[in-house]
């Protein structure tokens, strides 16, 4: 694979003369391979050629500011206008007439939005909807994660798209580590503190990530949402600096999901990301804030495993909240009213819409089903219960094969459990004690114990399974069995791994 590769070398200009309205463009690719600066500067020399106008659309605040920024020093603000998704969704509930006539590109940037933002934002379809009511505009939609709502553009609104592709690349990724425990990221952020390392931590809950912040404010600069209520303890200022110069002065960025995007740091020093995270697309996301310089510019990725019991509760709540939903899809609005009566569906997956207007004061609700976030958990589901089936560390093999860290040849997987390498360090002080040492039943306890090896909870016992964990925790050990005078026993030699 070519990855040095960048948008401009897979769409020619001959390709943009052949755009139309009715055909939407999908630009799949990472970090760092030119989508803005397509928009920038390709793009933006074909309108003002044509003497026309580009919009582009963004999620989050923060990526509007930088981008926003970075086209007027650039000089280009008179092509290209630069808002939010939001900004449409809310003119739109609140009766505004939209008018993007004006605009013959519509550039809907990180546009993975529409369905990793419908867990939480009810409106994300709103946006979608208007960009495509846009009949004379020719629409464009760009995002390194844009699987799923790829899928709901060309499958459920069957609409055809052409579309761009360039495989993401995760060899920037030095080391994959997972943790299990909240209290995990508190000790890597003092191992890297001691190593004086910059970090990112992205953590979902803000409650979480303002607590982080206290406990490390010495060294810590803190973001969140505008909108949430601990954005007052927000240095304004900082956050600034940050976008502008797109590195940060402080060894600790704590942050919420609001930076998952579009918001680049150009900065060697940064070494680690550590992300607290459910949301596979928002954790791609989030290691791609990190612009990536060159081969040797590495980042070591710290990600919160999620166990067998956690995946069970992701699907079986977002079967839940399907479940009115369902019952929806395949009846009528009244059926469902007599069914559920006086129960209201707190997903925000079922919303209320005019039907038709009988008179100026008279109007006939509907129930309607909000597409974008039934695929959203729809989509879940499939995903978690895929990674269920992996069976033990699912969650964690699953992600390390998307990242390149899984050796099919050897059925190999190349990451390691934060708490498991506290925990090696204590064993392989153990084990060297004993090198040489003939163990016999009591002994052999001793070690089955510290070595502490379960499949599906159950302790493992025998030597040859004991050298198997032995193996996957890299740890340069192998269990001989031995026998004398009918006596058996085991004996630990060292080895090269």
């Amino acid at each position: 694979m070519d990855n040095t590769k960048r948008i401009t070398d897979i769409i020619s200009d001959e390709d943009i003369v052949t755009w139309k309205p009715d055909k939407p463009i999908i630009i799949t690719a990472g970090t760092g391979k030119g989508k803005s600066y397509f928009v920038k500067n390709v793009l933006y020399e074909f309108a003002k050629k044509e003497n026309k106008k580009i919009l582009m659309l963004l999620h989050r605040t923060l990526c509007v500011k930088q981008f926003r920024d970075e086209i007027i020093q650039d000089n280009k603000a008179d092509i290209i206008d630069i808002d939010t998704y939001q900004k449409f969704e809310h003119k739109d509930i609140h009766n505004f007439y939209v008018d993007l006539s004006e605009y013959k590109y519509i550039v809907s940037d990180e546009f993975h939005y529409f369905i990793s933002d419908a867990g939480f934002n009810i409106t994300t379809d709103i946006s979608l909807n208007i960009i495509f009511k846009q009949k004379n505009a020719i629409k464009i939609f760009m995002s390194a994660t844009s699987e799923d709502i790829e899928r709901y553009i060309i499958n459920v609104c069957k609409i055809d798209a052409k579309k761009y592709n360039l495989p993401l690349d995760f060899t920037f990724i030095q080391s994959l580590t997972f943790f299990n425990k909240d209290e995990t990221i508190e000790g890597i952020i003092k191992e890297k503190i001691e190593k004086k390392e910059k970090s990112i931590i992205f953590v979902q809950s803000v409650i979480k990530a303002y607590q982080l912040f206290i406990k490390f404010k010495k060294y810590a600069i803190f973001n969140c949402s505008k909108n949430n209520s601990y954005y007052k303890y927000v240095d304004e200022n900082k956050i600034t600096d940050m976008l502008n110069e797109t590195h940060f002065d402080e060894l600790i960025l704590i942050t919420t999901s609001c930076l998952d995007a579009g918001v680049n740091i150009i900065d060697r020093d940064l070494k680690n990301i550590i992300i607290d995270l459910t949301d596979i697309n928002s954790l791609i996301q989030a290691m791609g804030r990190k612009r990536i310089q060159d081969k040797d510019d590495k980042v070591n990725i710290y990600v919160k495993n999620i166990n067998i019991q956690q995946l069970n509760w992701l699907v079986n709540k977002a079967k839940y909240k399907l479940e009115m939903a369902d019952f929806l899809s395949k009846n009528n609005s009244y059926e469902f009213v007599n069914k559920y009566r006086r129960k209201n569906d707190y997903s925000g997956i079922i919303y209320d819409d005019v039907d038709d207007i009988i008179g100026r004061f008279d109007t006939q609700t509907i129930k309607k089903v909000n597409q974008l976030m039934y695929l959203k958990y729809k989509f879940d589901i499939v995903k978690f219960e895929l990674i269920r089936k992996i069976g033990d560390f699912g969650y964690c093999k699953f992600m390390a094969d998307m990242f390149g860290f899984y050796d099919e040849g050897n059925d190999w997987y190349d990451y390691s459990l934060f708490e498991q390498d506290q925990k090696n360090d204590d064993l392989k002080e153990y084990i060297d004690t004993i090198i040489g040492i003939k163990l016999y039943k009591e002994q052999q306890k001793e070690l089955i114990e510290k070595i502490d090896l379960r499949v599906h909870s159950k302790l493992q016992k025998s030597y040859s399974k004991l050298n198997e964990g032995l193996k996957w925790m890299k740890l340069p050990y192998i269990i001989l069995p031995k026998k004398s005078n009918d006596k058996r026993y085991w004996i630990i030699d060292k080895i090269d791994i």
